[in-house]
């Protein structure tokens, strides 16, 4: 199974999300309609979500629809509910409407190669990075854990209070950085990505910025 697919939920507390794993390992729809899939779908938890995967967007659409029933009985609402698809060249989940590498014109895959080698060569040329990942944590001590953690593995970190700046030579890279931070910060975290305005890497020590964040 490549588990391309999966359907997202966020359920919440800890006991909501208890109660409905038990609701859908007990409830006979489902179970039929995994068999019918072959049972290529799998179910997994995380904090306040639940997710299901599978290869293909018609069978996460009808695990989403033999889900809904019970979805609609614990009071999960639609917009809790989100249909995903891996993205290969930005390593991390996106909507379906977000074209994958193969769907974009060769025209425009050029370009943003362009773009990515543009921001790189800016940002080594300037000493800081061209792109920044602004990480809120909920606590001073949540801060502090994250910075040593990251700075532990070589990567250069400015922490302000609970606020974390964390530069990245392209917007790949980025992006790439803050999909591995969201699933490993607090779920309450507040996270940006964004174009570098900030003064605070002018005024660094030199500064060797981020690449290759995605491997």
């Amino acid at each position: 199974m490549s588990d391309d697919w999966r359907l997202m939920i966020e359920v919440g507390e800890a006991p909501a999300l208890e109660r409905l794993v038990e609701a859908i390992g007990r409830d006979r729809l489902v179970r039929e309609a995994r068999d019918a899939l072959g049972g290529r779908v799998a179910v997994t938890h995380d904090g306040p979500h639940l997710f299901v995967y599978a290869d293909s967007e018609e069978q996460v659409r009808a695990a989403q629809t033999a889900l809904q029933p019970l979805l609609t009985e614990h009071g999960i609402p639609d917009s809790a509910v989100a249909i995903q698809r891996w993205h290969p060249e930005e390593e991390h989940w996106e909507a379906p409407t977000v074209a994958m590498p193969e769907d974009l014109p060769e025209e425009e895959a050029r370009e943003h190669r362009r773009e990515e080698s543009d921001d790189r060569e800016r940002s080594r040329e300037q000493g800081f990075p061209e792109w920044e990942v602004r990480l809120g944590l909920p606590s001073h001590g949540d801060a502090v854990a994250l910075a040593e953690q990251l700075e532990g593995e070589g990567i250069p970190v400015t922490r302000r209070w609970r606020y974390l700046l964390i530069g990245a030579e392209t917007e790949d890279d980025a992006r790439a950085l803050a999909q591995r931070l969201r699933e490993e910060a607090p779920t309450e975290a507040e996270l940006i990505v964004e174009p570098n305005g900030q003064e605070v890497w002018r005024e660094m020590h030199p500064y060797t910025v981020l690449g290759g964040l995605a491997n």
